[in-house]
């Protein structure tokens, strides 16, 4: 079996669908908005041990999204939890506690799906074992005035520009994109923070986007009495940081 087998929920009223098919059935009519101008709300979440995690918190997020692209109507928010829930239990090949799996949910105005995607576990352990290369680059954020940092969407150019920079110092180097002004802002794959002397520093809240991990870590680190302040992190800090921490929904935290 492979992941394009899986059975995944898709609702397209214009083709008349609206049920579990395989996903390898699921298609983006060259008319949808979602492809042809990128209007495209995403939230990402991942099992540990088989149970999917923080669902109240990327719920939360995802409602958020839709809110910010006024997409709210498009979708029955009440069904999140009850398929999730579908979707790894009809899936059990591939939803168990040795063998973690990525749940994508996306939603144009068009249509929406929900489906699985694998987990690259051996690149996450060497991750974890080893650091990732992360690449400051010239590649700027868009404007908040364009479109809200907070909201989860398919529109990547920016950071796909600058995983290429950073492409160039090594194959699974990631590229940080920054602000106007040059405060460092988040990468591609995770949000971001330096320790400092026993400190940990992030961007502030509104310059990235509101990531599900990061906030389980804030929590760890007030558990644990280390002060975390959020503010404008300048190359300089970013140079001089004792360590810098990455946080994302498939890696988990990690160097």
């Amino acid at each position: 079996m492979t992941f394009q087998n899986h059975w995944a929920r898709w609702c397209c009223p214009a083709k008349g669908i609206d049920d579990w098919v395989p996903a390898s059935q699921i298609q983006i009519d060259p008319s949808d908005l979602g492809f042809r101008q990128a209007v495209t709300v995403v939230e990402r979440l991942r099992t540990y041990r088989g149970r999917p995690f923080s669902v109240g918190l990327h719920h939360r997020r995802l409602l958020g999204s839709l809110r910010l692209l006024q997409l709210e109507n498009a979708f029955r928010i009440d069904a999140w939890r009850s398929n999730i829930a579908e979707i790894l239990q009809r899936n059990p090949e591939f939803c168990h506690e040795d063998r973690d799996v990525g749940i994508t949910f996306w939603l144009t105005p068009d249509s929406w799906a929900l489906q699985l995607n694998p987990i690259d576990h051996q690149a996450i352990a060497l991750r974890q074992r080893h650091g990732q290369l992360v690449v400051m680059t010239d590649v700027r954020q868009p404007p908040g005035d364009s479109w809200s940092r907070q909201a989860k969407i398919r529109c990547r150019l920016h950071y796909f520009l600058a995983d290429r920079q950073a492409g160039v110092y090594g194959r699974d180097a990631v590229g940080v994109l920054s602000d106007d002004d040059g405060g460092i802002t988040e990468t591609s794959i995770a949000n971001i923070a330096l320790i400092q002397r026993g400190h940990i520093l992030s961007p502030p809240s509104q310059s990235v986007l509101s990531g599900i991990t990061q906030r389980w870590a804030m929590r760890l680190a007030r558990r644990q009495q280390i002060d975390w302040t959020q503010t404008r992190i300048t190359s300089n800090n970013f140079m001089e940081a004792d360590e810098i921490m990455l946080m994302g929904t498939d890696g988990g935290i990690w160097p």
